[in-house]
C-alpha cells in the first residue's frame, strides 16, 4: 500500500485491533485440543464422569495458560521478553502514530479487543506510562463500568490554556481475565496482584492425586512413546482422559471430596468464558458499546 493511502485510511478512520492467543507466544501455549475436550466433555450423561474430566481439564488450562503469568512462575525469561518487547513496541508505535493524527472529526482513541486473558498487555502500558483504559473505575476498589470506554482524554497547556487530545488505548477483554474477580455483588473488580489465580494455584496442589486423570494418562503415553520416533508417538486424546477418569472412578468409591470442592468454588470466582468449541452466549464486555 501508498504510504500517502496509508496516511489518509490511519487520518480518516476509527481504529480498531483484534488480539488472539497467539500474540502471547512463545510464552504461553495456545488451548490446543482443551477447548474441543471441554466441548465433549459437556455430552456425557454421567455427571460424575462429567464433572471429574471437567475439573481436570480446567485445571490443565490452569497450569498450561494461566500459571506462568504469576510472577513467581515466570521461568522462561528469554520466551517472556519476546512477548514484553513486541507488545511494547506496538503501543509505543501506535501511541506515536495517534499522537499526530490532526482530524477534528476523530477522537485519539486505539480499541484494541481481544480474547486473551493474560495481564502482558496492561504490563506493556504499564511500563510505557501511556494513557490505558481497560474499563476500570475507582481508586481503592476498581470496578468494571462499560461506559468508561467512551472517556476522551486531553491535556491543556499551561500558559495559554490550549486543550488537545491524548492517544488513549481502550483494552476490551471480551473474554474476562486472570486479573478478574466478582464480589458478593455481583460486581466485576480488578484483582492487580493475582490473589484469585495465586488460590486457585493453590487448591490445585491440594487437589487429589489419584483423581488428576491427564496426568495419569499423560504419564501412561510417556511411557508407551519411549524409545518410539515423532511420527509413532501416540497423543493425548479425549478418549483417553476419558478411560482415565472411569479408571480412577472405579477404583473405589468415589464421591467429591472438600478439597475438590475447593477448587471448584475458587475457579468459579475467575470472571472468564471458559474455552469450548463453540459460540459464547455471553461476553463479558460488549464492543457494541463503543
Amino acid at each position: 500500500m501508498h504510504i500517502d493511502k496509508l496516511k489518509n485510511l490511519i487520518q480518516s478512520t476509527h481504529i480498531n485491533f483484534l488480539f488472539g492467543s497467539g500474540l502471547s507466544c512463545p510464552y504461553l501455549t495456545t488451548l490446543t485440543n482443551i477447548e474441543i475436550w471441554l466441548t465433549e466433555s459437556n455430552k456425557i450423561a454421567d455427571e460424575t464422569l462429567r464433572y471429574l474430566i471437567q475439573d481436570i481439564l480446567f485445571i490443565k488450562y490452569v497450569k498450561d495458560v494461566m500459571k506462568p503469568c504469576l510472577p513467581q512462575y515466570r521461568t522462561n525469561k528469554d520466551s517472556l521478553t519476546i512477548v514484553e518487547n513486541a507488545y511494547e513496541n506496538f503501543l509505543s508505535i501506535w501511541n506515536y502514530v495517534m499522537s499526530r493524527r490532526s482530524s477534528n472529526l476523530l477522537n485519539k482513541q486505539v480499541n484494541i479487543f481481544t480474547t486473551n486473558i493474560d495481564p502482558f498487555v496492561e504490563e506493556a502500558a504499564e511500563r510505557l506510562r501511556i494513557e490505558f483504559n481497560n474499563g476500570f473505575k475507582g481508586l481503592l476498589t476498581p470496578v468494571l463500568r462499560e461506559e468508561s470506554f467512551s472517556t476522551i482524554m486531553a491535556k491543556v497547556s499551561p500558559l495559554y490554556q490550549n486543550q488537545s487530545q491524548i492517544p488513549v488505548f481502550n483494552y476490551l477483554k471480551i473474554h474476562g481475565s486472570i486479573n478478574w474477580m466478582t464480589t458478593e455483588d455481583n460486581e466485576i473488580t480488578y484483582d492487580s496482584q493475582l490473589n484469585c489465580l495465586n488460590t486457585i494455584v493453590q487448591a490445585i496442589e491440594n487437589y487429589p492425586k489419584d483423581y488428576r486423570c491427564v496426568e495419569l494418562a499423560e504419564e501412561e503415553l510417556e511411557k508407551e512413546n519411549e524409545g518410539k520416533d515423532e511420527e509413532s508417538q501416540e497423543a493425548l486424546s479425549f478418549k483417553l482422559i476419558e478411560d482415565k477418569a472411569k479408571q480412577c472412578i472405579e477404583k473405589g468409591k468415589f464421591e467429591v471430596t472438600d478439597k475438590m470442592q475447593a477448587f471448584r468454588e475458587v475457579y468459579s470466582k475467575l470472571v472468564m468464558v471458559n474455552p469450548r468449541k463453540k459460540q459464547v452466549s455471553r461476553n463479558r464486555v460488549r464492543p457494541s458499546l463503543l
